[in-house]
Protein backbone atom coordinates (compact mmCIF):
# COMPACT_ATOMS: atom_id res chain seq x y z
CA UNK A 1 0.00 0.00 0.00
CA UNK A 2 2.87 2.42 1.02
CA UNK A 3 4.12 1.71 -2.39
CA UNK A 4 0.92 2.87 -4.18
CA UNK A 5 0.70 6.00 -2.41
CA UNK A 6 4.83 6.78 -2.97
CA UNK A 7 4.24 6.25 -7.05
CA UNK A 8 0.84 8.64 -6.65
CA UNK A 9 2.51 11.17 -4.76
CA UNK A 10 5.33 11.46 -7.57
CA UNK A 11 3.35 11.03 -10.07
CA UNK A 12 1.57 13.71 -9.24
CA UNK A 13 4.74 15.99 -8.41
CA UNK A 14 5.75 15.31 -11.72
CA UNK A 15 2.33 16.10 -13.25
CA UNK A 16 2.39 19.74 -11.50
CA UNK A 17 6.10 19.55 -12.85
CA UNK A 18 5.12 19.46 -16.39
CA UNK A 19 2.30 22.28 -15.84
CA UNK A 20 4.52 24.42 -14.27
CA UNK A 21 7.35 24.01 -17.13
CA UNK A 22 4.89 24.35 -19.83
CA UNK A 23 3.51 27.52 -18.35
CA UNK A 24 7.10 28.84 -18.82
CA UNK A 25 6.76 28.37 -22.46
CA UNK A 26 3.26 29.12 -23.03
CA UNK A 27 2.00 32.59 -24.03
CA UNK A 28 0.19 34.09 -21.29
CA UNK A 29 -2.52 36.03 -23.45
CA UNK A 30 -4.98 35.35 -26.23
CA UNK A 31 -6.36 37.35 -28.99
CA UNK A 32 -9.50 36.20 -30.64
CA UNK A 33 -11.27 38.16 -33.82
CA UNK A 34 -13.73 37.36 -36.44
CA UNK A 35 -15.23 39.59 -38.70
CA UNK A 36 -18.19 40.09 -41.91
CA UNK A 37 -19.27 42.46 -43.65
CA UNK A 38 -22.93 43.91 -44.29
CA UNK A 39 -24.66 46.13 -46.23
CA UNK A 40 -25.50 48.96 -43.79
CA UNK A 41 -23.63 52.20 -42.87
CA UNK A 42 -21.24 52.21 -39.59
CA UNK A 43 -24.13 54.63 -38.02
CA UNK A 44 -26.44 52.64 -38.17
CA UNK A 45 -24.75 48.75 -36.83
CA UNK A 46 -22.95 50.73 -34.05
CA UNK A 47 -26.60 52.00 -32.95
CA UNK A 48 -27.79 47.71 -32.41
CA UNK A 49 -24.34 47.09 -31.38
CA UNK A 50 -23.91 49.28 -28.75
CA UNK A 51 -26.71 48.29 -26.72
CA UNK A 52 -25.90 44.95 -24.53
CA UNK A 53 -29.12 43.63 -24.78
CA UNK A 54 -29.37 43.57 -28.28
CA UNK A 55 -27.25 40.75 -27.73
CA UNK A 56 -29.47 38.68 -26.72
CA UNK A 57 -30.22 39.01 -30.75
CA UNK A 58 -27.03 37.73 -31.93
CA UNK A 59 -24.94 36.63 -29.26
CA UNK A 60 -24.63 32.72 -28.73
CA UNK A 61 -24.22 32.60 -24.95
CA UNK A 62 -27.22 33.96 -24.65
CA UNK A 63 -29.06 31.35 -26.49
CA UNK A 64 -27.41 28.91 -24.85
CA UNK A 65 -29.26 29.40 -21.82
CA UNK A 66 -32.54 31.08 -22.03
CA UNK A 67 -32.92 30.60 -18.31
CA UNK A 68 -29.60 32.98 -17.47
CA UNK A 69 -30.81 35.43 -14.54
CA UNK A 70 -29.81 39.17 -15.78
CA UNK A 71 -29.57 42.22 -13.66
CA UNK A 72 -28.38 45.52 -14.44
CA UNK A 73 -27.30 49.00 -13.73
CA UNK A 74 -26.76 51.84 -15.66
CA UNK A 75 -28.13 52.99 -19.09
CA UNK A 76 -27.75 50.56 -21.64
CA UNK A 77 -25.98 52.00 -24.37
CA UNK A 78 -23.71 54.16 -22.55
CA UNK A 79 -20.53 54.09 -20.62
CA UNK A 80 -20.54 52.36 -17.13
CA UNK A 81 -23.61 50.37 -18.01
CA UNK A 82 -23.15 46.99 -16.75
CA UNK A 83 -25.02 43.69 -17.65
CA UNK A 84 -24.49 40.61 -15.11
CA UNK A 85 -25.39 37.42 -15.75
CA UNK A 86 -26.27 34.22 -13.62
CA UNK A 87 -26.36 30.54 -15.49
CA UNK A 88 -25.60 26.73 -14.56
CA UNK A 89 -24.85 26.28 -18.36
CA UNK A 90 -22.64 29.76 -19.21
CA UNK A 91 -21.20 30.59 -16.06
CA UNK A 92 -21.58 33.83 -13.81
CA UNK A 93 -19.94 36.96 -14.68
CA UNK A 94 -21.02 40.87 -16.20
CA UNK A 95 -20.08 42.76 -19.06
CA UNK A 96 -19.47 46.51 -18.94
CA UNK A 97 -19.61 49.16 -21.59
CA UNK A 98 -16.24 51.17 -20.78
CA UNK A 99 -15.27 53.01 -24.37
CA UNK A 100 -17.60 54.23 -26.94
CA UNK A 101 -16.75 55.98 -30.37
CA UNK A 102 -19.48 56.47 -32.28
CA UNK A 103 -20.07 55.21 -35.27
CA UNK A 104 -16.68 53.00 -35.10
CA UNK A 105 -15.88 51.15 -31.88
CA UNK A 106 -17.56 49.96 -28.61
CA UNK A 107 -15.48 48.03 -26.07
CA UNK A 108 -16.63 45.61 -22.96
CA UNK A 109 -14.90 44.70 -19.94
CA UNK A 110 -15.78 40.99 -19.02
CA UNK A 111 -15.61 39.82 -15.80
CA UNK A 112 -15.80 36.33 -15.54
CA UNK A 113 -16.83 34.61 -11.58
CA UNK A 114 -17.54 31.21 -12.81
CA UNK A 115 -16.58 28.67 -13.44
CA UNK A 116 -13.16 30.09 -13.16
CA UNK A 117 -11.91 34.35 -12.41
CA UNK A 118 -11.08 36.05 -15.02
CA UNK A 119 -11.05 38.99 -17.06
CA UNK A 120 -11.08 39.88 -20.77
CA UNK A 121 -11.59 42.79 -23.25
CA UNK A 122 -14.14 42.73 -25.98
CA UNK A 123 -15.10 45.18 -28.54
CA UNK A 124 -17.07 45.81 -31.93
CA UNK A 125 -14.49 47.62 -34.42
CA UNK A 126 -16.67 48.94 -37.13
CA UNK A 127 -15.03 49.63 -40.72
CA UNK A 128 -16.38 51.78 -43.62
CA UNK A 129 -16.09 49.73 -46.88
CA UNK A 130 -16.24 51.62 -49.99
CA UNK A 131 -19.48 50.37 -51.21
CA UNK A 132 -20.87 51.93 -48.01
CA UNK A 133 -21.55 48.92 -46.37
CA UNK A 134 -19.41 47.70 -42.89
CA UNK A 135 -16.92 45.28 -41.64
CA UNK A 136 -17.73 44.56 -38.10
CA UNK A 137 -15.19 42.61 -36.36
CA UNK A 138 -15.44 41.26 -32.52
CA UNK A 139 -12.85 40.67 -30.78
CA UNK A 140 -12.01 39.43 -27.26
CA UNK A 141 -8.42 39.99 -25.31
CA UNK A 142 -6.70 38.35 -22.20
CA UNK A 143 -4.25 36.74 -19.55
CA UNK A 144 -4.39 33.76 -18.24
CA UNK A 145 -1.67 33.84 -15.05
CA UNK A 146 0.86 31.25 -14.97
CA UNK A 147 1.03 28.23 -14.54
CA UNK A 148 -2.73 28.20 -15.95
CA UNK A 149 -1.35 29.59 -19.09
CA UNK A 150 -0.20 26.05 -20.00
CA UNK A 151 -3.30 24.92 -21.12
CA UNK A 152 -3.43 27.68 -24.06
CA UNK A 153 -0.49 24.81 -25.66
CA UNK A 154 -3.52 22.18 -25.75
CA UNK A 155 -6.49 24.37 -25.81
CA UNK A 156 -7.07 26.84 -28.43
CA UNK A 157 -8.95 30.14 -27.45
CA UNK A 158 -9.38 31.26 -31.04
CA UNK A 159 -10.41 27.67 -32.04
CA UNK A 160 -12.98 27.71 -29.20
CA UNK A 161 -13.92 31.06 -28.82
CA UNK A 162 -13.22 32.03 -32.75
CA UNK A 163 -16.41 29.99 -33.58
CA UNK A 164 -19.20 31.39 -31.56
CA UNK A 165 -17.44 35.14 -32.11
CA UNK A 166 -18.13 33.99 -36.10
CA UNK A 167 -21.73 32.54 -35.42
CA UNK A 168 -22.55 35.26 -33.39
CA UNK A 169 -21.60 38.00 -36.06
CA UNK A 170 -23.65 35.56 -38.78
CA UNK A 171 -26.95 36.05 -36.74
CA UNK A 172 -25.92 39.33 -36.18
CA UNK A 173 -25.94 39.99 -40.01
CA UNK A 174 -29.55 38.47 -40.01
CA UNK A 175 -30.77 40.31 -37.79
CA UNK A 176 -29.51 44.03 -39.19
CA UNK A 177 -31.15 42.27 -42.53
CA UNK A 178 -34.03 41.54 -41.04
CA UNK A 179 -34.96 45.06 -39.77
CA UNK A 180 -34.00 46.86 -42.82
Amino acid sequence: MFSFIKYLVIGLLVLIGVVCGAGLLAPKSFLVTRSVEVGQSPGRIYEVVRHVRAQDEFGVWARMDPDMAVTETGTDGEIGYVRHWRSEIVGNGSQEIVGLIPGERVDFLLTFNEPFASTADSWFQLDPLPDGGTRISWGLEGQVPYPFNAFLLVFDPAELMGDDLGRGLDLLRETLSVAD
